[in-house]
């Protein structure tokens, strides 16, 4: 109940400090994970990309870059990064 009441007060921003809308709310954010998944981002540059959806192109193309890069990582190497429950496994 605080917490809500908390949040309403506190409304989130729809733009971070340079200006942009904020990447892990907005839609191009999934389409991404989509991309990077199904291999489209490997078989087009990132320019061409970043130019074939509308949502991508509310982001600098350098900002979108370093998203792609992120995210093919985050994907790549997810399950070595998550620690698992029993230590002794490994």
């Amino acid at each position: 109940d605080a917490f809500l009441k908390e949040q309403i007060s506190f409304p989130q921003n729809e733009l971070g400090n340079r200006g942009y809308p904020l990447w892990g709310y907005h839609p191009a954010n999934g389409l991404l994970k989509n991309d990077v998944k199904s291999g489209r981002v490997d078989r087009m540059n990132p320019l061409q990309l970043w130019k074939s959806k509308a949502e991508y192109k509310k982001f600098p193309h350098k900002g979108f870059l370093g998203s792609i890069h992120k995210e093919k990582r985050a994907q790549r190497e997810h399950d070595y990064w998550i620690l698992p429950r029993n230590p002794l496994q490994l």
